[in-house]
């Protein structure tokens, strides 16, 4: 909207979390064709990622606060 648009860019991101809440989980399709579930903690950051791609093998992650892998099935 256009008082989205009016806000600072740096700031969106904040005031979008404190009007519309915070994203906790995604389930949906990439573009790259795996399907694709998404677990967020409270601060919207993904700590939980499970795909299964087309062809290949699904894989598990587990996220630190920082983005970085902790745990990852298969290793």
């Amino acid at each position: 909207t256009a008082a989205i648009q009016a806000i600072p860019e740096e700031q969106r991101a904040v005031r979008r979390r404190e009007l519309f809440g915070t994203t906790r989980a995604f389930f949906g399709s990439a573009r790259s064709g795996e399907a694709r579930l998404e677990l967020r903690d409270g601060q919207g950051r993904v700590r939980i990622v499970l795909e299964a791609p087309e062809t290949g093998e699904p894989s598990i992650r587990v996220l630190d606060e920082k983005g970085q892998i902790a745990f990852r099935l298969p290793e």
